[in-house]
């Protein structure tokens, strides 16, 4: 049902033929936050919501800046 993608994140959401009628409201974000002040989308975040029969789904994957001395960018 869509696709977000940053450098190196890929969030891929699929659904059965036979239940495409009963999905709605499908939206998605990003938030890039690597390397050129955050611009290059290498570090960061994507997540996509959507509505089925009548429960609400958000799916998000990210890829963070590692060790504990990243902390604080993670955080962000």
């Amino acid at each position: 049902i869509s696709v977000v993608r940053l450098v190196g994140i890929l969030l891929l959401v699929y659904v059965k033929d036979e239940l495409v009628p009963h999905v709605s409201s499908v939206d998605y974000n990003y938030v890039p936050c690597g390397l050129v002040g955050g611009h290059f989308g290498n570090k960061g975040g994507v997540a996509i919501r959507f509505n089925i029969y009548h429960s609400s789904v958000c799916i998000v994957n990210t890829h963070l800046a590692a060790h504990i001395d990243e902390v604080e960018k993670r955080n962000q």
